[in-house]
């Protein structure tokens, strides 16, 4: 579904209200987050959100996670839920969403896993990195694989970047692995698997990534913390301390630059709801 202006416009409205939740409820609890990834970006290229982009993104260290999961698993305010891959069953992500009750934004993903999605802010982790090259790669590695798999495990359908023959081809590939994986593994060893490769022996390196979704770049964690406020939308959000350095890491030296359209990528709802107040 392609959005109108006027649809985007509300959509926007509704995931800086859930911006605007996840601050309050940090602030409160001492929890430090920070826009991440395309909101970290659009903070610092736009001052809001990157024109096409039609979700939010917040980022925690681990630690702040951990804790974040806990307070907020029964203490957001009424209206808002958290989603998580132990409290839902069918949901595939090794992180976690604030939702906006009531609302509905449906994918073709979500659809295929059988799992109704709300309105949504991602909560991403962000885990600490090896020094020890090997374990690095091992980490990055087997959390990118599991994170990947799990979708595929909850669902036969992932979007993917090719059309055509080709596309069929990938779609009729991702319904076998569904398939064997769905077969082989339960849903508590999925999450095993990709949790192994959290843990490290060597000293931390001093840089953090993504680890629960595909890997934002090696990140210096002095690049995140402290955060700093910045405008967003009119409002002051948390954000990487050294954004510059930040997106630097996760987007290259040219991350000041728009991509070409056919790169700009979006959710892609197929079904959208404000609920009762639309």
């Amino acid at each position: 579904m392609e959005l109108d202006p006027s649809t985007m416009q509300r959509l926007r409205a509704v995931l800086l209200e859930l911006l605007q939740v996840v601050d309050k409820f940090c602030e409160e609890h001492g929890i430090t987050y920070f826009l991440e990834g395309g909101s970290a970006l659009g903070a610092a290229r736009h001052g809001g959100f990157i024109p096409w982009d039609d979700d939010a993104d917040v980022g925690m260290l681990r630690a702040d996670y951990e804790r974040f999961i806990v307070e907020a698993e029964h203490g957001l305010p009424d209206g808002y839920s958290l989603r998580t891959y132990d409290n839902t069953p069918g949901y595939a992500g090794m992180f976690a969403k604030v939702c906006k009750d009531g609302t509905v934004f449906e994918t073709l993903e979500t659809r295929s896993e059988g799992i109704s999605q709300s309105i949504f802010v991602d909560i991403f982790p962000y885990d600490e990195l090896s020094s020890d090259p090997k374990e690095r790669k091992h980490q990055i590695r087997q959390a990118s694989t599991w994170s990947k798999l799990s979708y595929l495990y909850h669902a036969p359908y992932v979007t993917l970047p090719w059309k055509g023959v080709l596309g069929a081809c990938g779609h009729a590939a991702c319904k076998v692995v569904h398939r064997i994986l769905q077969l082989r593994y339960s849903r508590e060893r999925v999450k095993e698997n990709f949790e192994a490769a959290l843990p490290f022996d060597a000293e931390p390196s001093g840089y953090v990534t993504t680890l629960a979704f595909t890997s934002f770049g090696d990140i210096p964690r002095s690049s995140i913390v402290p955060v700093k406020r910045l405008p967003f939308e009119g409002i002051m959000l948390c954000c990487p301390g050294d954004i510059v350095s930040y997106l630097t890491h996760g987007f290259g030296e040219d991350w000041t630059e728009l991509p070409p359209v056919e790169q700009r990528k979006t959710h892609a709802p197929v079904a959208l709801d404000f609920g009762e107040d639309s």
